[in-house]
This record gives structure tokens, sequence and C-alpha cells, in this order.
């Protein structure tokens, strides 16, 4: 199995049909993540199934869709959308019961066919204007109303 094959797999199975089980067989014992709402880095596979267990369970519905990936060597860079709905406690909110639906880069390093490291990019701000969080809410609109030539900013 090729990494890309490696990592669209992780990606189906562990988090979008939420099979914990093979985080063990899929990631290093020493593996890192990085996400920029976590204030630490994530290391092994303990913490990186109660980091899937909690998108799980913010967003029971939630999936993956890989529109892209690009390998080099032990890299494996993805573009994907994380869709789900917003039907359980997440990040310290209430569900919401809004759908998410979120474009996110993800790189990961492989080592012996095992994630030894990842890091995830995605836009925070978005994802707390589609579940209606203000001030998120607010100043994304005043974002899209700047570009469009409505006004400027106000800092």
């Amino acid at each position: 199995m090729t990494n890309k094959e490696l990592s669209r797999r992780i990606f189906d199975d562990i988090y979008s049909r939420g099979r914990l089980e093979e985080i063990e067989t899929t990631h290093d014992q020493h593996c890192r993540l990085r996400d920029p709402t976590r204030e630490t880095i994530l290391e092994g596979p303990e913490a990186i199934r109660r980091y899937v267990e909690g998108l799980r369970t913010g967003f029971p519905d939630f999936r993956i869709e890989v529109d892209r990936q690009v390998a080099e060597n032990d890299l494996v860079l993805s573009q994907v959308v994380c869709r789900g709905t917003h039907d359980g406690p997440f990040m310290g909110m209430e569900p919401t019961h809004r759908e998410v639906n979120l474009r996110v880069a993800i790189a990961q390093r492989f080592r012996k066919s095992k994630v030894v490291e990842a890091e995830v990019y995605w836009d925070v701000l978005t994802f707390l204007d589609q579940v209606g969080m203000a001030p998120a809410h607010s100043i994304h609109q005043e974002l899209a109303a700047a570009v469009k030539g409505g006004g400027g900013f106000r800092a």
C-alpha cells in the first residue's frame, strides 16, 4: 500500500467511519499531531484516539472527502473537505445542529507504513461562522462586505 493509499484509508476508516482500533496499526507509537486549536502537540495513538473521539462526539456524522493528494518520499499532502452536523458538544460549545462544510489541508509524514507526524491546517474562523458563533460570524460578514466593496474592516 502506498502512503497516499494509507492516508486515504486513515481518513475513511478512522475519521469517517470511527474505526478507532485502526489507529494502532496506522500510527507510530510516538506519532505527533499538530492542530491550531490545541495548545500542545498531541503525541501517541491514545492522544490521536481522544482527538478523533472528540471530533466524532461533536459531529457524529463526521466524514472526510479527499479532493486531491500529493506525495513525495515520506510526505503526503492532502486537500480535503470535512463535513458533519454539530449534534454534540465540541470545543466547549453546546450542539448547534448546524452543518459544517470546511476545506482542510493535512500534511502527514510516514515511516514504515505508519504516521509519525501530522499537521492539520483549518480555518477556525470559518468553522465558528458556520456554527453561528459570535464574534466570528460578524467578523466573517465584515470581511465578506469589505471584499465585495461594501466598506472597510473595522478593527
